[in-house]
């Protein structure tokens, strides 16, 4: 009997993928691109913004670390 193996396909690089690839490459080529960071900088506050839009004010660093050090 005769078996084949099944190919598994890669998903395709989406865009995010591609930058966050370049920046990576740059960053260990210790190259800034003040464009880059300054774009990267909006979209982070975007996202952050974002989500205390939807979720409100989070304050779990403060437990996080309190429990961390009790154990």
């Amino acid at each position: 009997m005769k078996t084949t193996m099944k190919t598994v396909e890669s998903p395709q690089a989406t865009a995010y993928d591609v930058e966050f690839d370049a920046a990576v490459g740059r960053a260990m080529k210790g190259i800034r691109d003040p464009k880059a960071m300054d774009e990267a900088a909006r979209a982070m506050d975007e996202g952050r913004e974002e989500i205390r839009s939807r979720l409100g004010e989070l304050n779990i660093a403060v437990v996080l670390v309190r429990e961390s050090r009790d154990e």
